[in-house]
């Protein structure tokens, strides 16, 4: 619940992870409700109190909050993840494609954030290979003193940093 009040709270997260988080949360729900329940539906002030607690009207910002949530509600029902009648929402079976959907962006967004990372950090390497490639074949031809070189490399101390970023 925590992970939730903070993604409803903070503006910087963007709206489709609050409408993914709401989407499970009352997912979660309906599939935790009694059979004996008569109603399986779920109001405006039961998803407030499944996020915030029994007590979010007390809430400071709690206007802003049912505004928020009734806007996401309503790019739900527009989407055909969650249905409405009479103040209501439903749960409807296309919720399960879409929360599949988004976990599945999400991972490809991290491995490609990961294949990103290690992209760069290769292109380094070989920057730094190529680098002394040239420096060896220049000593080699007698145009550069590889000892003076060495020399300045280690007052700089650069291979520690690259060694720490590898």
């Amino acid at each position: 619940k925590g992970s939730i009040v903070s993604l409803v709270v903070t503006d910087t997260i963007s709206l489709s992870h609050d409408r993914y988080a709401i989407l499970k949360l009352m997912l979660n729900e309906y599939i935790l409700l009694r059979p004996s329940r008569e109603k399986t539906g779920f109001s405006e002030h039961d998803i407030l109190g499944m996020i915030h607690g029994r007590l979010w009207y007390k809430h400071i910002r709690q206007e802003e909050y049912s505004i928020k949530l009734r806007l996401l509600l309503d790019s739900l029902v527009i989407t055909g993840d969650l249905s409405q009648s009479e103040g209501t929402y439903w749960i409807q079976s296309k919720s399960i494609n879409t929360l599949v959907d988004y976990e599945k962006d999400l991972a490809l967004r991290e491995s490609e954030e990961k294949i990103r990372k290690n992209i760069f950090r290769l292109t380094i390497v070989i920057t730094a290979l190529l680098t002394v490639i040239v420096l060896v074949l220049l000593a080699l031809a007698g145009i550069v003193n590889l000892e003076s070189i060495w020399h300045k490399v280690l007052e700089i101390k650069p291979v520690r940093f690259l060694m720490k970023f590898i």
